[in-house]
């Protein structure tokens, strides 16, 4: 599955306060992926530039075996991730039994924006590796690399969350009893 991460550079702590709020605080399961207008997504399409092809996609003196800019494109299905939220500020989100983010998070109240670190595991995929060495990646206190996502929250209830990164809305509902 391509995940493209997206990174989202904002100012934490500049003025603004971000907590990890308790009616966040639990596991949530995907419903569905919606785009501006409403319209139910099940299919998300992305163009991969050739400067992102993994070394296989390279020949033997590290020039593109694509002719072209983009490669075809390509899709991830719109069914996940599960996400879960935890008291100590971390999370994991799964996409897959296989694949798996994880990072800290926070909210800010107003604007009502969920915060997330998405932390780089080593090895590193080949889109980390490009948001790294292009200096899109940012780098803790500890020297480990990560994302930084911001997510709208458009409603939360004790049974469901809606998240609206950049131009998708997802919906999630509270799995109760993990």
């Amino acid at each position: 599955m391509f995940v493209l991460l997206v990174i989202c550079h904002m100012a934490v702590g500049q003025g603004r306060r971000c907590i990890v709020a308790p009616e966040l605080v639990g596991s949530w399961e995907f419903i569905d992926l919606r785009d501006r207008i409403g319209v139910k997504v099940d299919t998300i399409w992305h163009e991969l530039p050739s400067e992102m092809l993994s070394p296989a996609q390279k020949d033997a003196g590290g020039k593109d075996t694509v002719k072209h800019q983009t490669l075809s494109k390509l899709f991830e299905l719109a069914d996940g991730p599960k996400r879960t939220f935890r008291e100590d500020g971390t999370y994991t989100k799964h996409f897959t039994p296989r694949s798996m983010d994880r990072g800290t998070w926070c909210y800010e109240r107003k604007p009502k924006v969920l915060v997330q670190r998405v932390y780089y595991d080593k090895p590193y995929r080949d889109t980390q590796q490009f948001m790294i060495d292009r200096g899109y990646a940012l780098k803790d206190e500890q020297g480990e690399y990560y994302g930084l996502v911001q997510e709208q929250i458009l409603l939360l209830t004790d049974s469901t969350l809606v998240l609206r990164d950049r131009e998708w809305r997802s919906t999630y509902k509270r799995v109760l009893n993990q």
